[in-house]
């Protein structure tokens, strides 16, 4: 055991945590509000209910103390335990194993076509109210896909059969995230696919991940910590990302003509397997699990969650019929608010790319009405200076960004929007990031089918 020094140290040290102050507090909190709460007396012999081993007239001091004895005793314990090393250091102070640390400028992120489509309804917030359907709706028709998305509460996945009153408020708060919905609900479902894509090596795995890691992805950096404040992200970072992933999660897709290549259906020689067309519905992502701390006033400081990917997905992140695609870093880290069509563009230059890889003709000329329209802003006859001037800024964005190598106009009309843009794919980045390897689950990420429309339906293995 420690000196009586050393403890003494240690005990000005425990009552310096912020962490322990933190807990203290709460257990302080909850006593008041509970005291605040009931009566100085009880009535009709019923006796006040307050924090155990109180009594309905003591004096507040003697309450807390009573309450904060146990807690304090609990707490300096861990701290000697820690001390005499029976204890591991605190868990957040080993580094995080669960991001795609490896590919530091791109990651691997599904590239079917009905994958894009649900990031382009994502980041414009193409929801809406629609005939027979409670929840806010958008059409999803990228390539042969044919379906729609919904803003669907995960309720429903138990109680199909809501009563009116709950469906009601259900609504209300479907049509509240249809208007919170932005890009940076994009970046989560590409940060959920890329940490999926890192950790799971058979299609029915899970993965791990907590909101730090989707901030870090998005390339905020951590606040100092010291002189009495904690570390680490703020408290509205994220809370920001938690709205966004239960947005994710109420996502439901239903998919009426979806090209997917079954495990089972193998072929001998060098015969291709054939698509097959199905409909399939299920959410996007499935959060099945929370970890974290159990706080002293009984709630849970959430530190970690555990994710799949839902049915539509999970056949093109694993298996025969996996496609998946390299996405610029960039696209994460630009602001979801100043920096949309930075953000936009990368996210849709890379699946362009990834759909030309089959014949590896990148310097395909993109009309400018076709990236004003992925940019989320189509041609507007009254703001065409404006519109021109953006895109041309954007340009020389990603391009100082190295997410293209270089931009020229290939056609350029005194009609500007009748006007083709080159870009190029930056090479020298990609040379070094070596596709990964085949596996019993699919094939390298590279193939594709010759002859298949950039925007056509799914690439073959």
């Amino acid at each position: 055991m420690p000196s009586t020094k050393a403890l003494r140290t240690l005990v000005e040290q425990f009552l310096q945590d912020r962490a322990v102050l933190d807990a203290i507090q709460r257990v302080l909190d909850s006593a008041r509000m509970s005291n605040a709460g009931e009566p100085s007396g009880t009535a009709g012999g019923t006796e006040a209910r307050t924090l155990p081993h109180t009594e309905a007239g003591g004096k507040p001091l003697d309450t807390y103390a009573q309450v904060l004895t146990p807690v304090l005793a609990k707490l300096l314990a861990a701290h000697l335990d820690a001390v005499v090393g029976q204890a591991a250091p605190p868990a957040h102070t080993a580094p995080s194993r669960t991001l795609p640390l490896p590919l530091e400028t791109y990651l691997y992120v599904l590239s079917a076509a009905h994958y894009q489509a649900v990031r382009e309804v994502l980041a414009y917030g193409t929801f809406a109210q629609v005939e027979g359907s409670p929840w806010p709706t958008a059409q999803l028709t990228k390539g042969h896909t044919r379906g729609h998305a919904q803003l669907r509460p995960v309720v429903t996945d138990q109680q199909p059969f809501l009563p009116p009153e709950e469906v009601e408020r259900w609504t209300q708060v479907m049509a509240r995230q249809r208007e919170e919905l932005s890009d940076l609900d994009a970046d989560t479902l590409d940060a959920l696919s890329a940490i999926w894509l890192y950790q799971a090596t058979d299609p029915n795995d899970a993965a791990v991940a907590d909101v730090d890691d989707l901030l870090t992805l998005r390339g905020l950096v951590r606040n100092p910590g010291g002189q009495g404040r904690r570390g680490g992200y703020k408290a509205h970072q994220r809370m920001k990302m938690w709205q966004s992933l239960a947005h994710i999660q109420n996502l439901w897709l239903t998919m009426a003509a979806l090209e997917t290549y079954d495990g089972d259906d193998t072929r001998s020689g060098k015969h291709r397997r054939k698509p097959i067309t199905r409909a399939i519905q299920s959410r996007a992502f499935i959060i099945t699990d929370l970890m974290g701390q159990l706080r002293l006033d009984g709630f849970v400081d959430v530190e970690k969650f555990i994710f799949r990917p839902g049915q539509v997905f999970a056949h093109f992140l694993a298996g025969p019929g996996r496609q998946t695609a390299l996405l610029s870093a960039k696209a994460l880290q630009y602001d979801p608010y100043r920096q949309t069509w930075e953000k936009r563009l990368t996210r849709y230059l890379s699946w362009q790319w990834r759909c030309e890889a089959h014949t590896g003709n990148y310097l395909q000329p993109f009309a400018v009405t076709t990236l004003l329209t992925a940019a989320g802003h189509p041609v507007n006859p009254r703001r065409l200076t404006w519109q021109r001037e953006r895109l041309e800024k954007t340009l020389d964005t990603i391009q100082q960004d190295q997410v293209i190598a270089a931009w020229q106009y290939a056609q350029e009309h005194d009609d500007w929007p009748k006007s083709t843009i080159l870009n190029e794919l930056p090479r020298s980045k990609l040379r070094g990031i070596k596709p990964p390897p085949a596996d019993s689950y699919g094939p390298p990420v590279w193939r594709g089918r010759a002859g298949v429309s950039c925007v056509g339906s799914a690439y073959e293995p």
